[in-house]
């Protein structure tokens, strides 16, 4: 089973706008790209390490989501061919069931044919 909760910070790409007191962390997520917002409010004091950490995080929250959503979309799109495959696999059972007796009828036949000569 992957780890989905383990992705180091190291794996994002970050863009510093000083002018703005903003940190963009950027990652790749199904070929798109996926970007996390960190912005310093005029009250508090510029950290950009703890930019980075609230970038990537909200990164990882978008990643996640869409993970997500695919998973649950697999899901959906996998119980619709189930339910598609258990009712053709229920006719195939009772055309199997049909096919048998008329079978075991088409030799019962033969046999009564074969006592009476």
């Amino acid at each position: 089973m992957k780890d989905f909760k383990n992705f180091p910070l190291d794996k994002y790409k970050y863009i510093v706008i000083l002018e703005k007191h903003m940190i963009i962390a950027t990652t790749t997520y199904a070929g798109r790209l996926v970007k996390g917002v960190a912005r310093c409010h005029e009250a508090d004091e510029w950290n950009e390490e703890i930019g980075k950490k609230i970038a990537a995080y909200k990164c990882n929250l978008k990643v996640q989501k869409k993970r997500l959503e695919s998973l649950y979309m697999s899901k959906a799109y996998t119980e619709m061919a189930l339910d598609y495959y258990m009712e053709n696999l229920n006719q195939l059972e009772i055309l199997i069931d049909a096919a048998t007796d008329a079978l075991d009828d088409a030799v019962n036949k033969l046999d009564d044919a074969i006592d009476e000569a």
